[in-house]
C-alpha cells in the first residue's frame, strides 16, 4: 500500500490556562507525529488560550509573569510549537478564536518568543486540486456577534467561581460546563456545519475546517447552488472525548478521537 504523507494536523479549542484542558495529551500525540511523520503544517483553529488576559499585562503586551503562572504542561506545549516553528520542518499557524481576544487585547497582536509563528484570523491553502479554509467559527455565531457580553460574562463567572472550586484535573468544571451549556452546544451543532459551508462557498473554498462548538464533526457535504462544500469541525480539548483532524496530501480527512477518563 502506498503511504500518503500528511499535509495538515489541526486542532481547536485547546483553552490553555484552563484546568479543563487536556493539552498534555495533544502535546504527546503531536510530538510523536512530528518525530515520525511530520506534517507540512500544524494548525490551531481558534481558542488557543482560555482567556487572553492569562498572557497579557494590558495594552496588548505579553506578560512573562502571567505566562509563568500557566500549568507547566501548557507552557510546554507552547514551547513545543515554538521549537517546531524554528526547526522549519513543519509550519505552525494559530487562528484567533473568541477566547483569544476581548475588548482590549487580541492574541494576533502579541509579539513574544513564545508565539513566533503566524497568528491569523483565517487560513487558506490549496491541496489536491481543491481550496481549503480554516476559521474558528465564532463570527458565524449570532450570540457572539450580537450579544457578545452574554458569553463573556458567563466565562468570567465560570472562571471566577467554578474553576476556583475545582480540583487540579478540572473534572468538576467539565461536569458543570457540560450541563450548563447543553442547549447552546446543541444549537451550535445545528448552526455551525451549514454556516461554515456557506461561508466557504462565498470564499470559493471546497473544504472548511472550524471549531467553536466543542463538538467534532466528520466531513459533511453541503450543496450550495453550483458549489459543493464539505464542512469539518475539529472538536475540542476540554471534554472527556477530545479530537483532532488530519488531512493527507491526497485530500483525505481523518478525525482522530481520544477518550480521556
Amino acid at each position: 500500500m502506498t503511504h500518503v504523507t500528511m499535509d495538515t494536523a489541526a486542532a481547536s479549542d485547546i483553552h490553555l490556562g484552563s484546568k479543563r484542558s487536556h493539552v498534555r495529551v495533544l502535546h504527546r500525540i503531536w510530538e510523536t507525529l512530528y518525530h515520525h511523520s511530520a506534517p507540512r503544517q500544524f494548525v490551531i483553529v481558534g481558542d488557543f488560550v482560555d482567556h487572553i488576559s492569562d498572557l497579557t499585562e494590558g495594552d496588548e503586551l505579553f506578560s512573562e509573569r502571567k505566562f509563568a503562572r500557566l500549568p507547566k504542561s501548557h507552557r510546554a506545549f507552547m514551547e513545543f510549537l515554538a521549537a517546531v516553528h524554528h526547526e522549519g520542518v513543519s509550519k505552525v499557524i494559530v487562528i484567533e478564536g473568541n477566547h483569544d481576544r476581548n475588548k482590549h487585547e487580541r492574541l494576533i497582536r502579541l509579539r513574544t518568543p513564545y508565539l513566533p509563528y503566524p497568528l491569523v484570523e483565517s487560513l487558506r491553502w490549496e491541496l489536491a486540486g481543491q481550496t481549503w479554509l480554516a476559521i474558528h467559527g465564532h463570527t458565524l455565531d449570532p450570540e457572539w456577534l450580537h450579544h457578545r457580553w452574554v458569553p463573556e460574562l458567563a466565562t468570567t463567572v465560570f472562571r471566577g467561581a467554578v474553576e476556583r472550586l475545582d480540583t487540579h484535573d478540572g473534572r468538576f468544571s467539565r461536569w458543570v460546563e457540560k450541563r450548563a451549556t447543553t442547549g447552546r452546544r446543541k444549537f451550535l451543532c445545528r448552526l455551525l456545519p451549514p454556516a461554515l459551508a456557506a461561508y466557504g462557498a462565498t470564499a470559493g473554498a471546497d473544504h472548511v475546517i472550524g471549531g467553536h462548538s466543542h463538538e467534532a464533526v466528520r466531513g459533511t457535504r453541503f450543496k450550495l447552488g453550483e458549489r459543493a462544500v464539505v464542512s469539518h469541525n475539529c472538536g475540542c480539548w476540554v471534554n472527556d472525548e477530545c479530537s483532532w483532524l488530519s488531512v493527507n496530501a491526497a485530500g483525505g480527512v481523518q478525525l482522530h478521537t481520544v477518550e480521556i477518563g
